[in-house]
């Protein structure tokens, strides 16, 4: 299914930034024509912290409460939502500090 690709190839982007020093821009995931999309930011000096991001796809709200009851118990807050129709896509962030 090509979303699916789309939402794993823009997770494994995310991730791979926030290993080099970058963060998602809160609430700033948006689809651009299918193409789910979010505005990363680079601090000088650097952050004080680590970023992880997970996306998570759902088709009922239901199902979408309860990936984020699961996300926050391991630590992740909800930072963005946006829908593809008939899809939410919901984006959570994790910190930690530096080894």
């Amino acid at each position: 299914m090509l979303k699916a690709k789309l939402k794993k190839n823009l997770a494994n982007d995310i991730n791979n930034l926030a290993k080099e020093g970058y963060r998602v821009s809160p609430h700033t995931l948006v689809v651009m024509k299918w193409y789910p999309t979010v505005i990363m930011e680079r601090s000088t000096p650097k952050f004080k912290v680590n970023y992880q991001y997970v996306l998570k796809e759902t088709l009922l709200v239901s199902s979408g409460q309860k990936d984020v009851e699961e996300m926050q118990k391991q630590g992740y807050t909800l930072i963005g939502d946006t829908e593809v129709r008939p899809f939410h896509i919901l984006l959570f962030e994790k910190t930690t500090l530096p080894e």
